[in-house]
């Protein structure tokens, strides 16, 4: 068994465990709640109670979630990063020309997030990634410690309600973010964990969040310098095989799909390439091998029940998905229709597209399909 192996394995029984921690708080929390909403005796009540504390435990999460990006978004600029987008579900806030827009995006496995770049490191080994990193749980943690004080003094059972929900969602968020956990995304607690370990991933996840900062100010990934891409590899850790499926990525920007073609097959060797990386990986290599004139067969290897699914999902606000279907419908189904449809899509983005470089490089390869394809 591969190192990598052994890391995920390990994480996903602490993950089982921690699992079982926050099921037991939120468990209890709701308990609480229910006790005290139902009216004694009467089982109605204590239906409509259980209705209720589950509304507002849902309720208190978003709140949660908010003040979870909140809490890296305070750290970060306190250590020198640079706003680039704040999101939870897919409501996505941008700073465009000094102004912030509304936008529409999400990623897979993930519930919000506070984008931001730094540039101010001389060497990025010595970026500062703690309390970016932290920040989000700890406010967390002030929240859950600010309900359970309230929960403690109050004496109105209803006040109790929210006090007790409010520690315990907060509670959660903490445990769920600042618990090194790899379970297909990792958390901030992981990646704590992993930059604290290695100088190496201090300056790929510095690199990465220049190239996000570049992309969302308008560049497109070929022409950024080469020194970004440094340190890539395909069977490394978490930030090596992210650094190389943007490296992958730059040479589709680049119209160089067989070289990309090749990247996106090494990376798919790598059996513990993390989940997402995978599915994106699984759709840049169809799209590739589409464009490069290969079979059906070896175009659909991968197209099974589960990336059709994964497609579907994040075909609702990644450009790229847009492009990888207009390519399938317009080349392999040979269908103009809903190759057209899902070319007016991708237009359609343009108002709601959080990235600016990255949705104009993928508005030219799809013209590149269009006027290399069309019969």
């Amino acid at each position: 068994m591969t190192k990598n192996k052994k890391e995920l394995k390990a994480t996903q029984i602490v993950g089982g465990a921690v699992g079982a921690v926050i099921g037991a708080v939120g468990g209890f929390s709701l308990m609480v709640c229910v006790d005290r909403l139902a009216a004694e005796g009467n089982k109605g009540s204590a239906i409509v109670a259980a209705s209720l504390a589950f509304i507002l435990f849902a309720l208190f999460y978003m709140v949660g979630l908010i003040i979870h990006e909140a809490g890296h978004l305070v750290f970060g600029l306190a250590t020198g990063y640079k706003f680039l987008s704040f999101r939870i579900g897919s409501f996505t806030v941008v700073k465009e020309h000094g102004r912030l827009v509304q936008r529409k995006f999400t990623i897979p496995g993930t519930a919000g997030q506070c984008l931001m770049t730094h540039e101010s490191v001389e060497n990025p080994e010595d970026m500062p990634y703690f309390w970016y990193h932290f920040g989000g749980g700890f406010f967390n943690i002030i929240c859950a410690v600010i309900g359970l004080l309230g929960y403690i003094a109050c004496e109105n059972k209803y006040a109790e309600v929210i006090f007790v929900l409010f520690c315990g969602v907060s509670a959660l968020l903490a445990l769920m973010n600042l618990i090194p956990l790899n379970m297909g995304v990792p958390n901030d607690g992981y990646n704590i964990y992993l930059l604290h370990k290695s100088a190496l991933n201090r300056k790929l996840i510095f690199n990465s969040l220049v190239i996000n900062g570049m992309q969302y100010e308008g560049t497109k990934l070929r022409d950024m310098p080469d020194e970004l891409f440094e340190g890539a590899d395909a069977h490394g850790g978490i930030y090596e095989t992210s650094i190389a499926c943007i490296a992958a990525s730059q040479k589709l920007d680049k119209h160089d799909f067989q070289v990309a073609k090749i990247l996106f097959l090494k990376l798919l060797d790598n059996e513990s390439l993390l989940e997402l990386y995978r599915n994106e990986c699984k759709c840049e290599l169809m799209f590739t091998r589409i464009v490069t004139g290969d079979s059906r067969e070896e175009a659909e290897e991968y197209y099974d029940k589960a990336l059709k699914q994964y497609i579907n999902v994040t075909g609702k606000t990644y450009i790229m998905r847009k492009r990888l279907m207009f390519a399938y419908y317009l080349i392999i189904e040979k269908d103009r229709e809903k190759a057209q449809l899902e070319y007016d899509k991708a237009v359609q983005m343009n108002k709601t597209y959080p990235c600016r470089g990255e949705y104009d490089s993928e508005m030219e390869l799809i013209e590149y399909v269009r006027e290399n394809f069309s019969e």
